[in-house]
C-alpha cells in the first residue's frame, strides 16, 4: 500500500501559512486542499512554491466562480467611491453634482495612468524607434 501525503485544508492552515489569513467566508471554502509532504510544514516553503500555492489557489476560486461581475462589484463599487470620496469628502453636495465631479476625477486618474505608460513606453525605445529588449522591472 502507497504512502498518501498528509492533506490539510486551506481553511485550517496556520496563519503564518500564507494568504489564506486574509481570506474569510464562502471565499476561504473554495480553496483547495493543498498537500503537504510529510515532515515539511507549509510555513517552511520556499517564496516561490508559497507564490505557486497562491496562484493555484487564486485560480480554483475563480474557477468555481459562477458569477464573476457579483464577486467582483464590491470591489468596484469601492473603487469608485473612492473619487466621490475624494470629490466631495463632506457629503455637502447634491447628488448629481457630486457624479459629475466623481466621473471627472476618475477621468483625470486614467488619462494619468494613460500618461504614466506613455512615458514608460517611450523610455524603453530604442534610438532607432523600436522597442528594446530590456525588461522594465
Amino acid at each position: 500500500m502507497r504512502h498518501r501525503p498528509k492533506t490539510a485544508s486551506a481553511a485550517h492552515l496556520p496563519a503564518r501559512a500564507g494568504a489564506t489569513r486574509y481570506l474569510s467566508g464562502p471565499h476561504r471554502a473554495m480553496l483547495p486542499t493543498i498537500y503537504i509532504p510529510k515532515g515539511r510544514p507549509m510555513a517552511a516553503a520556499r517564496p516561490e512554491d508559497r507564490a505557486m500555492i497562491a496562484r493555484i489557489a487564486s485560480h480554483s476560486s475563480w474557477a468555481k466562480t459562477h458569477d464573476r461581475t457579483a464577486r467582483t462589484a464590491p470591489a468596484r463599487a469601492a473603487f469608485l467611491d473612492r473619487f466621490e470620496r475624494q470629490v466631495d469628502p463632506d457629503g455637502k453636495l447634491p447628488p448629481e453634482e457630486r457624479a459629475q465631479r466623481a466621473d471627472s476625477a476618475r477621468r483625470a486618474y486614467f488619462a494619468r495612468l494613460a500618461l504614466k505608460s506613455a512615458r514608460a513606453r517611450r523610455r524603453l525605445k530604442t534610438d532607432d524607434g523600436r522597442p528594446s529588449r530590456r525588461k522594465s522591472r
